[in-house]
């Protein structure tokens, strides 16, 4: 049982529980959370005295829920298992903490509505948009269910059910199921779904597909030339094109990359044959790739077209679980290749014998395709008219028991008390098992000439650890980012006392880089434990990207920001800000959620990650560089001290990490008593910036304050000041001077974090303050859950703002002695010349 109390999960049917310990467990919380409605339901059963908590949509809530030691109940619609809040509630606390009383869901509900049975039924959920993604997982099935949602209502979901071809003989939507709106309406087909206007809060319910041989979801065909817009014939002809679909054994799920897509004719038959496949085209030309985007439509497929040259825009890409090459040259080939997962396919097509001569030594199959075409002649007679032979090779790479390809990391972990002695003989074992088991797998016995040494940051300046590592490269990583990793044999023991339940293995297999496994099992000696992984792919260099998420809806996410958060192998943030991007993840990736206040170890894993190899992510509301990780990343980045990234090159030994200089330096990650060394802070005079040996970029966003802003009319449209006020970082003191500064010098304001549980009275000083230099009718406006479905704006004045309307997720914006209220907009003039009406 994880530490904390078991935490009640309580399905509602009609805004009610279902059965008497559903009903028993609400009474007897101390703290309750759940939508606004859905605690307005259960009013009469909370008991005297305990806490209630909304849960919005950024689920920062589910945070106090974790943190609380009491009774507690969080609510649901229906079954919380079914595409609900059971999710992200058990990556918070760990599903050993709740116990679940579920109601029916609503999917259930909507077939019993029918009189339809849903075993084997298909249900997809669109809550967060997407509709198409839906869509194309159902299109084809004989029963299916969606979940629509404010971004994704029915009529979309049915525009892109036509626009697939689907044709079930059953329609229907079934609108707030168990409330007293209940209404469940039939419709002809699917043209009249996507025409008609229906309550987002609905299950679409489809059944009984008609017959037909051009259902596109049915079929694996290779259309004709003449089915496709092409360039001067740029497009892999429909012989070659059936080859190609063979030979790449499509997944019914998935990632499936065509790369030089050109017409995009191998990417659309495969998202037609397979609607689950998620199909991505890169074409370089903008030209091509709205050719790709204007045949996928006609024919109905739902293909993501990325316009961008290979190989460097694939690193942006979702890792691939099939790939087709039909341009490009063999550095593109070798690129798809190293992208590819483990057990996955790649097949490219090729003109030149030597040009596939090469891929042959590369993939390790190959077949040409002649095609000779039938032709009438004048006479009436036939004859056959050979095109030019096409290559295709293909190949696959290695499941993950083939031999190990990627860097191979020893895990240590020691008491204090631990000698050299003892931890080099530990080590020592471990890395003898590891030579058996790498040559045994085909690695040779060189493998180990790379070894890299990693261990928990609390260790990283200890003497015996620096001892085994000297000559060789050693990474630290903070307890909570090694508390994430799954390990064979996770110890109660340390994570008691050093805050993570493995250091050797968990630390062994971060270092080995994305898709690490064990060589060897956690070995034990008196006073150190030492463990081994290799690496799942090749060698390569980290990256850290700081992305803005913007300010709360999907939407406003830029296709960089969600491009970066899909190409990481590890996504780390603040917990709600990591599940707003819960749609853009893989199951492939290392997801680390950490509380507010943890930005500095935030940081700090996500660049020992990227120096053992790891794509990072580092997610942040609004735009990173506001008060958000870009400025603590990009500070610690600069830091001196770490060692060269991993596989580096150099001409002598690499300085093991905190080694040096007079005395050991502070490891990345590890904490410590005195204040963080300023950017380029020392010495005599300013040093130049440190650079880590791997890219640390920005990824901005739309700002919270630019939404809010946009939300209220345009109050910041003159000179203006962003403030916080938050005095976690900052004195009192100074927030107050800025905002006399401010106001005096008569900018607009963009307050942050203007009221929180542990805040409740910053918003009323601040208004005092702000009283004593400007006008108390200064218009402002207070700006709740900016872009989200239920953004608020309250309009008042500044001598009549009452503070307590705003909150955690409020931005108030103050205006100047240039701002109006215009058609119930906060606008602020910029003294443009207005024109004369004319007479």
């Amino acid at each position: 049982m994880a530490e904390g109390a078991v935490v009640d999960v309580v399905g509602l049917l009609g805004g009610r529980p279902v059965g008497a310990a559903a009903e028993d467990a609400v009474r007897r919380a101390t703290l309750v959370a759940g939508g606004s409605d859905q605690l307005a339901g259960v009013a009469d059963l909370v008991a005297p005295g305990a806490r209630t908590v909304v849960v919005g949509a950024g689920l920062g809530a589910l945070d106090e829920v974790a943190a609380s030691r009491g009774p507690t109940c969080v609510l649901a619609s229906g079954d919380p298992g079914c595409f609900g809040i059971l999710r992200p509630l058990a990556a918070r606390i760990g599903a050993d903490r709740i116990e679940v009383h579920p109601a029916p869901s609503s999917v259930s509900l909507a077939f019993a509505r029918l009189g339809l049975p849903w075993d084997h039924a298909a249900v997809s959920s669109c809550h967060r948009g997407d509709a198409a993604r839906a869509a194309a997982e159902v299109a084809g099935r004989p029963r299916a269910a969606v979940l629509c949602g404010p971004d994704a209502p029915p009529e979309a979901v049915g525009a892109a059910l036509l626009a697939l071809g689907a044709s079930h003989r059953l329609v229907a939507v079934a609108t707030r199921l168990g409330e007293p709106g209940e209404n469940v309406q039939r419709c002809p087909d699917v043209a009249s779904l996507a025409a008609g206007r229906f309550d987002p809060r609905s299950v679409v319910v489809l059944a009984h597909p008609a017959p037909g041989p051009d259902r596109p979801a049915a079929r694996l065909s290779s259309r004709p030339v003449a089915a496709f817009a092409h360039r001067a014939s740029m497009i892999t002809k429909p012989e070659v094109r059936s080859v190609v679909l063979g030979k790449l054994d499509l997944p019914s799920h998935g990632v499936l990359w065509d790369v030089g897509a050109g017409s995009g004719s191998v990417g659309i038959e495969a998202a037609l044959a397979a609607p689950g496949l998620r199909v991505v085209a890169v074409e370089r030309r903008a030209d091509d790739a709205a050719r790709v985007l204007a045949n996928a439509a006609a024919l109905g497929a739902v293909v993501e077209v990325i316009e961008g040259a290979a190989p460097d825009i694939l690193t942006s890409l979702p890792a691939p679980d099939r790939v087709f090459v039909g341009g490009g040259g063999l550095d593109v080939l070798d690129a798809c290749r190293t992208a590819l997962r483990p057990g996955g396919r790649l097949v490219a097509t090729f003109a030149a014998v030597d040009r596939a001569a090469e891929a042959h030594r590369r993939l390790g199959s190959l077949v040409q395709v002649a095609v000779d075409r039938a032709e009438t002649l004048p006479d009436g007679g036939v004859r056959f008219v050979a095109d030019n032979p096409v290559f295709v090779a293909w190949g696959d790479r290695a499941a993950e028991a083939g031999p190990p390809t990627g860097r191979i990391a020893v895990g240590v972990g020691c008491s204090s008390t631990a000698t050299a002695d003892e931890v080099t003989a530990v080590v020592a074992g471990a890395l003898a098992a590891t030579g058996s088991a790498t040559e045994a797998a085909g690695a040779g016995a060189d493998a180990l000439d790379d070894l890299v040494v990693a261990t928990i940051d609390r260790r990283g300046d200890h003497p015996a650890v620096l001892a085994v590592a000297e000559g060789r490269p050693l990474v630290v990583f903070p307890p909570s980012l090694l508390g994430v990793v799954d390990v064979p044999e996770p110890s109660e023991a340390v994570e008691a006392f050093v805050g993570t339940a493995s250091v050797a293995e968990a630390a062994a297999l971060l270092a080995a880089g994305p898709g690490a496994r064990l060589a060897v099992g956690k070995q034990r000696g008196p006073t150190a434990t030492a463990a081994v992984a290799v690496g799942g792919r090749g060698p390569q260099g980290g990256r850290v990207q700081i992305v803005g998420l913007g300010p709360g809806h999907p939407r406003h996410c830029t296709p960089a920001a969600a491009a970066a958060v899909r190409a990481a192998d590890a996504v780390l943030g603040y917990g709600p800000y990591v599940d707003a991007a819960a749609a853009l993840l893989g199951p492939e990736q290392l997801v680390v959620r950490s509380p507010m206040g943890a930005e500095a170890e935030r940081a700090s894993a996500a660049l020992a990650l990227a120096r053992a190899g790891w794509r990072v992510a580092v997610v942040s509301s609004g735009d990173p560089g506001v008060f958000a990780m870009a400025s603590v990343t990009l500070e610690l980045a600069a830091e001196p001290g770490p060692e060269r990234p991993l596989g580096a090159g150099g001409t002598g030994p690499e300085r093991p990490l905190g080694a040096g200089g007079t005395g050991p330096e502070r490891p990345l990650g590890a904490g410590g008593t005195g204040p963080e060394r300023p950017l380029g802070a020392g010495g005599t005079g300013p040093e130049r910036p440190h650079a880590p040996g791997f890219p640390v970029e920005v990824v901005p966003g739309v700002t919270a304050s630019s939404a809010a802003a946009a939300a209220a009319g345009a109050p910041l449209a003159g000179p203006h000041a962003v403030l916080t006020l938050s005095d976690l970082l900052l004195p009192w003191a100074s927030i107050e001077a800025q905002l006399r500064a401010a106001a005096a010098a008569g900018l607009a304001l963009a307050l942050y974090n203007p009221r929180s549980a542990g805040r409740p009275d910053h918003l009323a000083r601040a208004r005092a303050v702000l009283l004593e230099e400007l006008d108390p009718a200064t218009p402002v406006a207070v700006v709740t859950a900016a872009s989200e479905a239920e953004e608020r704006v309250d309009l008042t004045t500044l001598g009549g703002l009452d503070p307590t309307v705003a909150g955690m997720r409020s931005l108030v914006l103050v205006g100047t002695a240039d701002t109006v209220v215009a058609g119930g907009r906060l606008v602020t003039r910029r003294h443009h010349p207005r024109p004369e009406r004319a007479r």
